[in-house]
């Protein structure tokens, strides 16, 4: 199990990159690259269950690729924080996963820190609050 700052989660990474997984993988060596949302997240029938697991999940997605925004609900059903990474141009894809309910960071930001990135604080939720600052919630 991976701990990411402010907690004991347990995090997975929806990542086909392979640069970004180097990455990842040096700020949190045990992160787990997933290509699908694991079993233990999904209920008998593979939808999403409403238990947390392992004290919590968060969940990396690359929102510059269409497979990682249509995780996004699953995820967030079966109780996982979600952090999604996108590039600053791609406001489609940005804004989709606010729409979900996902926390968003510009590409940029998120590789410079990826710890502070995952770290639960004031920013989790900012997709609801209105922000429109075009590239980040974080």
């Amino acid at each position: 199990m991976t701990t990411a700052p402010g907690g004991g989660e347990r995090v997975i990474a929806f990542v086909d990159d392979l640069m970004d997984r180097s990455k990842i993988s040096a700020a949190l060596p045990s992160a787990v690259f997933v290509r699908s949302v694991p079993a233990d997240l999904l209920g008998e029938r593979g939808a999403a269950h409403e238990g947390d697991v392992d004290g919590g999940v968060v969940a990396i997605v690359d929102g510059g690729r269409p497979r990682g925004i249509a995780m996004i609900g699953d995820l967030l059903a079966a109780r996982a924080r979600v952090v999604v990474f996108v590039p600053h141009v791609d406001q489609e894809s940005a804004a989709e996963a606010r729409r979900l309910g996902a926390v968003v960071c510009a590409r940029s930001r998120f590789f410079r820190d990826v710890r502070a990135a995952l770290a639960p604080g004031p920013h989790d939720g900012a997709h609801a609050n209105g922000d429109t600052n075009g590239d980040t919630d974080r």
